[in-house]
């Protein structure tokens, strides 16, 4: 990792373009994993937006993988 932080984005999808063009916009941060509970849904959020980042299924299995020190919960809330 190379910024001051690494962003771990929970829930992508599209709620999660303005999370994901507001971290763009940093120079301190640097995405290094998408989570989705639907692995393609993340894979293509990462191909969508030329992203370098990891892609997981389990924000435990992202925050272990990669040097995320920050979270931006983008999922729906549980009802």
């Amino acid at each position: 990792m190379r910024a001051e932080r690494g962003l771990a984005i929970a829930g992508c999808g599209g709620m999660s373009n303005a999370w994901l063009d507001y971290a763009a916009r940093r120079e301190n941060a640097e995405i290094v994993g998408l989570v989705d509970i639907y692995e393609e849904v993340a894979k293509a959020m990462a191909e969508k937006r030329g992203l370098d980042a990891l892609v997981f299924t389990s924000l435990g299995e992202a925050l272990a993988a990669t040097e995320a020190n920050l979270v931006l919960d983008v999922t729906i809330p549980a009802g």
